[in-house]
């Protein structure tokens, strides 16, 4: 499955397919782009297929990368059972704004 990006408005981002390790990094890009030119940048993850630990690294990497550069708070929202499983398991409720 391949990944799609699909930008609604200038604040929230949709993405589609799988998250692997394969398509974390073109993932990554696509979302750091999307965080430079957003307000309040809002990430829609309802259509996300989770293979292996690669969407929780890079939901991190989108958090701090935010902070960072831009001083951003940005928002997941939607997220699939699999992936708040993950973020759950490692305690990471607190560190990524989840909605």
């Amino acid at each position: 499955m391949d990944l799609q990006v699909k930008k609604l408005g200038e604040n929230k981002i949709i993405i589609a397919g799988a998250i692997t390790f394969a398509t974390a990094p073109r993932a990554q890009k696509l979302g750091c782009r999307f965080i430079a030119e957003a307000k309040q940048p809002v990430f829609d993850l309802k259509n996300v297929v989770v293979e292996d630990g690669s969407g929780v690294a890079l939901l991190i990497e989108w958090v701090k990368f935010a902070k960072k550069k831009f001083g951003k708070t940005i928002e997941f929202i939607n997220l699939p059972d699999q992936l708040l499983g993950m973020i759950k398991l490692g305690g990471l409720e607190q560190m990524l704004p989840i909605k």
